[in-house]
């Protein structure tokens, strides 16, 4: 299912339909709701390239911006406020949450259902070093993929012109650990290696850097 990002609106943009992102009902879009909208980002002066974008974006994937460019995405029972230039992880993320609907044998061969725990973990980690990275360097890492595994963990897996990264979120005993590996073109500057999720590490971090 498609999230809906338009760049135009019609005259009466409250009238449209649009899929909920990972959803299966279809709800519209009222004109309470569109005027909510429109006035709370009109207060924030956003630039007139990006207003049609920003007011559809908010309505249709349930994102509250702020007044310093960031956003608030609700997974759940967690919210998380994400700079405005790391949106496309945050759509990532957002699109991501079927995954704890998946039942047992999902695969039909014999697939483990995903644990909320190991999925809102996952988000964890690539919330937290994305906007660590971002925040300290400027850089914006690429959007990765984000996907369930046959043993219950989750795969964040980056492909890139020039590097290359698979993060696997699993549960060990009793804690949860992600553990990676990643490299450059021709496999150089290798990193292998797994890390807590308490905090973001900053040898990972900075390795991360290459995903951009």
């Amino acid at each position: 299912m498609e999230t809906v990002l338009e760049n135009t609106l019609d005259q009466k943009p409250y009238q449209k339909k649009a899929y909920r992102a990972c959803c299966d009902k279809i709800w519209e879009v009222t004109p309470a709701k569109y005027m909510i909208a429109k006035s709370y980002i009109r207060k924030m002066k956003v630039p007139n390239d990006q207003y049609n974008n920003w007011l559809y974006l908010a309505p249709v994937n349930w994102l509250k911006y702020d007044d310093k460019f960031s956003f608030m995405l609700k997974i759940y029972r967690r919210s998380y406020f994400i700079p405005n230039q790391l949106k496309s992880i945050a759509l990532a993320i957002n699109e991501s949450k079927w995954i704890c609907n998946l039942k047992e044998d999902w695969d039909y061969d014999g697939a483990s259902i995903i644990d909320k725990e190991i999925y809102l973990s996952a988000i964890d980690f690539l919330i937290n070093y994305s906007i660590d990275i971002f925040k300290k360097t400027g850089i914006v890492i690429n959007t990765p993929e984000i996907n369930p595994c046959k043993d219950g963990s989750i795969d964040l897996s980056w492909r890139t012109t020039t590097a290359r990264m698979l993060v696997n979120i699993r549960k060990t005993v009793d804690e949860l650990l992600a553990y990676y590996y990643g490299d450059l073109s021709n496999n150089k500057s290798p990193i292998k290696g797994n890390v807590h999720l308490d905090s973001v590490y900053e040898h990972l971090a900075t390795w991360m850097k290459s995903l951009a």
